[in-house]
């Protein structure tokens, strides 16, 4: 294989490789039953604190029951119709949040930074949507090329900045992520779902906005 075939195939975006259908079912039940276990959780712990350890593997496998039950009477078929899956990462993410009782603030302030890289992306997507780019920055997601790029964005981090807990967790987080994309093609085939989802997007810009008002808010001070 020459260079140029090889450039070619890596580029490529005509004939996407989708994920298998009964994958893509499961994948899509289980998805939603650990978002809503993690979503459970964390607002168990934020209203009831001192809640006992049975509460909360009651309702995780109540929430992990509920999705393998059959048709109309789970609650990820009633999610699917109306939002399809959750993004890789929203999975991912809710299951680490439900899993660390109490996460490292390092760790959560190395997510912060994770985040705002997320929201970036969420807004040059949207503006994709409208075709001001020019190329189809959505169709380019369908290419080994964006899982490289991607691949490469989440390494640099351990290569270039730190090794210490700092920027521990995002790379292993997009690793992670890529992994199941690239071997299972979730959600959609695109690795761009994979990485965010409409209300990732929007919970990224209603946690940022007070801390983008503060800043705001000490430029003026300081103005």
């Amino acid at each position: 294989m020459d260079g140029s075939h090889f450039f070619t195939l890596l580029m490529s975006t005509d004939v996407p490789r989708l994920p298998d259908l009964e994958v893509l079912r499961w994948a899509r039940r289980l998805s939603w039953g650990v978002v809503l276990a993690g979503l459970g959780l964390l607002l168990l712990r934020r209203c009831w604190p001192r809640s006992p350890r049975w509460a909360q593997l009651g309702w995780v496998g109540l929430m992990l029951v509920s999705v393998c039950l059959p048709g109309q009477w789970t609650p990820s078929f009633w999610l699917g119709l109306a939002f399809q899956s959750p993004s890789v990462m929203t999975t991912v993410l809710l299951l680490w949040l439900g899993v660390c009782h109490r996460p490292d603030p390092v760790q959560v302030q190395a997510l912060w930074r994770l985040s705002l890289g997320g929201m970036v992306l969420g807004w040059v997507l949207l503006l994709d949507t409208f075709a001001l780019w020019p190329f189809s920055l959505y169709a380019f997601g369908f290419s080994p090329a964006a899982v490289l790029v991607v691949a490469l964005l989440a390494v640099v981090p351990w290569v270039t900045v730190s090794t210490q807990n700092t920027w521990r967790l995002p790379p292993v987080l997009l690793v992670g992520v890529l992994l199941v994309h690239v071997v299972l093609r979730l959600p959609t085939g695109n690795v761009w779902d994979a990485l965010l989802d409409p209300w990732l997007w929007a919970a990224l810009q209603v946690a940022w906005l007070p801390r983008g008002l503060g800043v705001i808010q000490r430029r003026l001070k300081g103005a």
